[in-house]
C-alpha cells in the first residue's frame, strides 16, 4: 500500500512539471537495503529535466551485482553539476 502512494506521489510531480522541460541521462551507483541485507549496483536514469540546481522525477534500470537482476526504479533526484543525488523505489 506504501508503496502505491509513493509511486504515486513520484508520477504525479513528474507530469507536474513543465512540459517543454528537456530530459536528461545519468549513470550511477546504487545501493539497496531491505530483507536484512545489503546490495549494490549500477543504474541509468532518465530525468524530468536538465536544470541544474533543480529537482527532478526520474525513471531507471538498476542492475544489481549480488542477485545478477536488473530493476525497474521510479524517484525523485537533485541535479546539481555533472552530479545528481536521489531517492528511488523499485518496481518489483
Amino acid at each position: 500500500m506504501t508503496k502505491r502512494i509513493l509511486i504515486a506521489a513520484a508520477l504525479t510531480v513528474g507530469m507536474a512539471m513543465p512540459v517543454a522541460a528537456d530530459p536528461s541521462v545519468g549513470l550511477g551507483l546504487s545501493i539497496a537495503f531491505g530483507n536484512g541485507r545489503t546490495e549494490a549496483g549500477v543504474g541509468i536514469r532518465l530525468f524530468s529535466t536538465d536544470r541544474r540546481d533543480h529537482a527532478a522525477a526520474s525513471l531507471g534500470l538498476d542492475y544489481m551485482f549480488s542477485s545478477s537482476r536488473i530493476r525497474p526504479t521510479v524517484g525523485a533526484a537533485y541535479l546539481g553539476r555533472n552530479s545528481y543525488i536521489g531517492r528511488i523505489w523499485a518496481l518489483a
